[in-house]
């Protein structure tokens, strides 16, 4: 519930935006809930859940009636369902040409190596020194 009222009011929530109260009733807890954020009638129409052993569970339980009635609203859905700052910043930039760059692609370059490379395996090595190998048999 918390979840789809924060992306139907587009902030964070408050700790007035839901409000739960729970009472101890015969055979357990019982709670009600509003949400004065939504405005208009949704700010007035109380939801009230199942009788619960637990206090956590009544809550949880008048917490799934509301979203129910949440999810029911096209009104309320049409702006749940609407992009956020967070979620345009991650779609990234409308027009984008990364000309088939994924990850380890490098910058460029026919090997992704680099002009060092190409010295390197040209000239056989930056010096012309033996490799250690070599020089190890001609130790022995």
């Amino acid at each position: 519930l918390n979840m789809h009222i924060s992306r139907i009011i587009r902030r964070a929530m408050g700790k007035q935006d839901i409000l739960y109260n729970t009472v101890n009733v015969p055979g357990g807890f019982q709670s009600q809930v509003t949400i004065p954020c939504l405005g208009g009638d949704w700010a007035r129409q109380p939801f009230v859940g199942e009788i619960s052993y637990k206090k956590m569970d009544a809550e949880q339980s008048v917490a799934a009636i509301a979203l129910v009635a949440v999810k029911q609203d096209p009104q309320l859905m049409s702006r749940f369902a609407q992009p956020n700052a967070k979620m345009k910043a991650a779609a990234g930039p409308t027009t984008t040409n990364y000309s088939n760059k994924g990850k380890g692609r490098g910058k460029g370059g026919s090997s992704g190596k680099g002009p060092h490379h190409q010295q390197q395996a040209s000239t056989g090595g930056w010096n012309q020194s033996p490799s250690w190998t070599q020089a190890a048999q001609a130790a022995a």
